[in-house]
């Protein structure tokens, strides 16, 4: 997990491995210049941003997955290609969001949203 609070890079890293073909649960946690990261319920991994500005504040659409429009932005941003994969679940703060384009859903733009299918 890369991230930014406007005066320093914080990277926080895992070394468990992603298990191929199957769901992984990511869960992570960021207050303040503080963060943590837990894959598959293995050990967290603690890491912390540099600088002083310790808050994140989005004035455009938060992107999932990719950069969005970072016009001005790509010389600060270590992003150079989206996910590759499916997100089944996100949750933040407490709200599970629904990834249907609107108005049934959360989200306003998309690119391949629908259904997964998938054998093992």
């Amino acid at each position: 997990m890369k991230f930014d609070c406007g005066s320093g890079i914080g990277v926080v890293r895992s070394d468990e491995t992603i298990l191929l073909n199957q769901w992984n649960h990511v869960t992570l946690y960021r207050h303040r210049w503080d963060a943590w990261l837990q894959l598959n319920n293995g050990k967290h991994i603690q890491g912390r941003s540099k600088g002083l500005f310790s808050r994140i504040t989005f004035r455009e659409p938060l992107f999932i997955g990719g950069p969005g429009n970072t016009t001005g932005l790509d010389e600060k941003l270590p992003v150079t290609r989206g996910l590759r994969g499916c997100i089944r679940h996100l949750e933040v703060n407490d709200h599970v969001y629904k990834f249907a384009l609107d108005p049934s859903g959360e989200a306003i733009k998309g690119f391949g949203i629908g259904t997964f299918l998938y054998r093992f």
